[in-house]
């Protein structure tokens, strides 16, 4: 294992904790390359057992994208499907240890999933990433497909260059990387199932998080 892919597993203690933001994209050089190396990170899945559950997450060698396959992310609707399938979301806290000099920020996030929707039915695609200090950025509609649908599903998320939220040089914080998919019956056939997925066992139904990197005034 490679210092650039070490792991942990961790419930951060501060998650709820909220602090004031001070303008970290003035604190930093234009956005350039990653760092060379030395990159490592921590990552916990804050909701279970009925949200989503991880199969795998990785760092790329050069760490401009983060990797995030699920063994259970599902909602589903009809056929006598619980209520509370139809809404599912997953947060993930992931910490970000970049080597000193170096900030990063999030600037684009690719979804892979599959749905299968009967006639009538739709589902819903919803998301948001943040740090701590803008808890209260509301969650943002990603993706809408309408039944009858059946197949693999791809969307994209991405943040303006000048738009990008940079965590504080000097600074340690959690990203939260909160998704949400939602399946409505709508007008569907009420003994017919329909699913929004991003889980999967051939690994293609995941998220990949894009980071811009900065350096930090010495």
């Amino acid at each position: 294992m490679t210092h650039a892919e070490r792991r942990a597993i961790a419930l951060f203690g501060a998650v709820v904790a909220v602090s004031a933001l001070t303008a970290p994209a003035a604190s930093a050089a234009p956005a350039g390359p990653p760092p060379p190396g030395g990159v490592t990170f921590e990552i916990a899945n804050l909701v279970g057992p009925m949200g989503c559950q991880l199969s795998g997450y990785a760092l790329g060698a050069d760490a401009t994208a983060f990797t995030v396959t699920y063994s259970r992310y599902q909602a589903r609707a009809g056929g006598g499907s619980p209520s509370a399938g139809r809404w599912m979301r997953c947060v993930t806290a992931l910490r970000i240890h970049p080597p000193s000099g170096y900030t990063y920020g999030l600037e684009r996030t690719d979804y892979r999933g599959s749905a299968d929707l009967a006639a009538g039915a739709t589902g819903t695609l919803k998301a948001r990433s943040y740090f701590p200090d803008r808890a209260d950025l509301p969650v943002r509609d990603i993706l809408a497909l309408n039944g009858p649908y059946s197949g693999n599903w791809t969307a994209a998320d991405e943040t303006l260059p000048d738009q990008v939220v940079y965590q504080p040089c000097g600074e340690i914080r959690s990203l939260f990387l909160h998704s949400e998919l939602a399946v409505d019956s709508g007008s569907s056939d009420p003994s017919k199932v329909s699913v929004m997925s991003m889980d999967g066992a051939d690994g293609s139904l995941k998220a990949t998080y894009h980071f811009a990197w900065k350096t930090c005034p010495k």
